[in-house]
């Protein structure tokens, strides 16, 4: 339920030079709007939910842009996940990526292309993971997970990143 305003033209009685913007009249109409009552049947997810499910529903890609293999301490650089497809998409949150100790880990930098149609929500989210290692040396960091649930398969399905390694070099 909700109160519209309508704004109303009037002809206006007033001898009143049309240039000036005369002639008519704008008055405000409320009137209550109302629609009739919509049942919705939400379904439980099936039991079985891996660890890292966290509620995406749709079906989806993962792609990713790796950060240097070579970098000089104290530097930054960025890791890229883009999560494509629909469902759910503006429900999603950023995937966790597990960074060394010796690495501080920024606030994750998130652009979307969300399309919005009759049939349903589709588009991209770019998650960006910007990062400035401090030691030197070689790590080893691990495949960056994403868990959905596909209704049309009735199952859920992880996509992953690779692993990969960073070089650390003497700045």
């Amino acid at each position: 339920e909700l109160t519209v305003v309508a704004q109303v033209v009037v002809r206006s009685n007033r001898n009143i030079d049309p240039f000036f913007g005369g002639g008519h009249e704008v008055y405000n109409v409320r009137r209550p709007l109302k629609t009739p009552p919509v049942k919705v049947q939400i379904k439980e997810f099936p039991a079985g939910a891996p660890a890292n499910f966290n509620g995406a529903v749709g079906n989806y890609t993962i792609s990713y842009k790796l950060p240097e293999s070579e970098i000089v301490s104290n530097s930054a650089d960025q890791f890229e996940i883009t999560i494509s497809g629909s469902g759910n998409l503006k429900f999603l949150t950023a995937p966790k990526l597990s960074l060394p100790e010796s690495f501080e880990l920024y606030d994750t930098k998130v652009v979307d292309n969300i399309k919005v149609s009759d049939t349903g929500t589709s588009g991209s989210i770019t998650y960006a993971y910007p990062f400035v290692a401090r030691s030197v040396g070689e790590f080893s960091i691990g495949a960056v997970e994403f868990c959905y649930f596909n209704p049309k398969t009735q199952q859920y399905n992880s996509l992953s990143t690779e692993p990969f390694t960073i070089t650390v070099l003497d700045d």
